[in-house]
């Protein structure tokens, strides 16, 4: 991870607590991955914006909406392509501003 560009204090209170949520959002199995925007409603601004290094050691941006029940990213690859991934209802996501 590169560094977090825009979190929010309202869902993320301070740096380290976004990057502990970005390490499950990413690590978390539950997800799905798609080519095409899954989505129909319009989206804020993004709750987490960050810049990251794949696997491959080249950058790119990650957008992530935390927005529950649902959880929506966005990642523009270093080829300047769009990927897209949505979690629903993972209890796992949770931050501790979320309501019960």
């Amino acid at each position: 991870m590169t560094r977090i560009a825009a979190a929010p204090p309202t869902v993320f209170v301070k740096e380290p607590a976004a990057r502990e949520y970005l390490g499950r959002l990413l690590a978390n199995p539950r997800g799905t991955t798609v080519t095409h925007i899954p989505w129909a409603q319009r989206l804020p601004v993004a709750s987490l914006a960050a810049d990251l290094v794949d696997t491959d050691g080249r950058r790119g941006r990650l957008l992530v909406w935390h927005h529950l029940p649902s959880v929506y990213a966005g990642w523009r690859d270093a080829d300047g392509r769009w990927w897209f991934a949505y979690w629903m209802d993972d209890p796992d996501l949770r931050v501790p501003g979320d309501a019960p």
